[in-house]
């Protein structure tokens, strides 16, 4: 029998479901662990990664015998980036919180005194937040430089766990603009919003157009999970 794995990352849950040939479907829900938790609210993205193919494999070995699973499709809710160094340990969240909030105001309100904010929100087609990516580099850049340092990536859980399934450092054109870095109208990584928080390219994924987002799965993880070698993954 043939299945469609689909895997459903909410709020207080994981919701796996397992889809066969025939339409026929089969529901579990996984309230999250304090470990997951508390990883998740440091981004830890080496721990959610790991209990993440671990819940995978464990699903995966409950299906019936010479199953054959086509296809796993992801639901990420989370929207959390991270800074990463050079073996992709967490450094520190890119979601600001507490005191780093009203810090992140206070840049965007010069952003916008001087003129810089309405610039680069008309290359990224979005209007800037305290929430945005590009303000949490600014404050990693400005206030821990120790850790800016350091690090050697930038990037959510989607792009962590796509390149682990995929082997690929890939982001779609629609969140990279989200980010305050992106430039829709020349399509690449602005070089404007790059100088003013010290990035480069290479620290960031590959943007790529959503028919363009990598979906083979790597034959290491399909030895792993006991997957075929043209299972796919989608988000």
């Amino acid at each position: 029998m043939k299945y469609t794995l689909e895997i459903r990352i909410a709020q207080d849950q994981v919701i796996a479901s397992a889809i066969d040939e025939n339409g026929n479907r089969r529901d579990e829900s996984h309230p999250y662990t304090k470990k997951w938790l508390t990883a998740m609210a440091n981004l830890d993205f080496q721990t959610l990664g790991t209990m993440f193919i671990h819940g995978l494999e464990q699903f995966r070995a409950q299906l019936p015998p010479r199953s054959q699973v086509q296809l796993i499709q992801l639901h990420d809710n989370t929207d959390g980036w991270a800074f990463l160094d050079q073996n992709d340990a967490t450094l520190a969240s890119g979601v600001l919180s507490g005191a780093q909030v009203p810090v992140a105001q206070g840049y965007l309100r010069a952003l916008r005194l001087n003129g810089i904010a309405g610039q680069l929100e008309a290359k990224a087609g979005v209007t800037f937040t305290e929430n945005l990516p590009l303000l949490a580099v600014l404050w990693l850049k400005n206030e821990q430089p120790h850790l800016f340092e350091q690090m050697a990536r930038f990037c959510s859980l989607q792009e962590y766990l796509h390149q682990i399934f995929t082997g690929e450092d890939q982001i779609t054109t629609h969140l990279a603009a989200r980010t305050g870095l992106y430039d829709l109208n020349h399509a690449k990584w602005d070089p404007q919003a790059l100088a003013l928080v010290n990035l480069t390219v290479d620290q960031l994924p590959q943007v790529v157009t959503a028919d363009k987002f990598a979906s083979q799965i790597i034959p290491e993880m399909v030895e792993k999970l006991g997957l075929l070698k043209d299972t796919q993954i989608r988000w």
